[in-house]
């Protein structure tokens, strides 16, 4: 069960990653709106946003599959 709490642990930091990188992109898009800044800027910082995010759900899908692994086990 060490295990599984360790997995969970590292879920939840994953996903206040994400928020950050969420609460970053609305910030962007708010100022983007404003026209703070410009259309070429917000595509870049979109790009990365999606580049990270996508990283994160890759790796959060692996770890819920090591759950389900070890919940079989048992």
């Amino acid at each position: 069960m060490v295990d599984k709490k360790k997995i969970d642990d590292k879920i939840k930091d994953l996903n206040s990653i994400r928020a950050m990188y969420h609460r970053d992109f609305k910030e962007n898009e708010i100022k983007h709106l404003e026209k703070k800044i410009t259309d070429k800027a917000f595509e870049k910082h979109k790009k990365v946003y999606e580049k990270h995010v996508e990283k994160i759900k890759i790796k959060i899908l692996k770890l819920e599959r090591k759950i389900g692994q070890l919940k079989k086990r048992v």
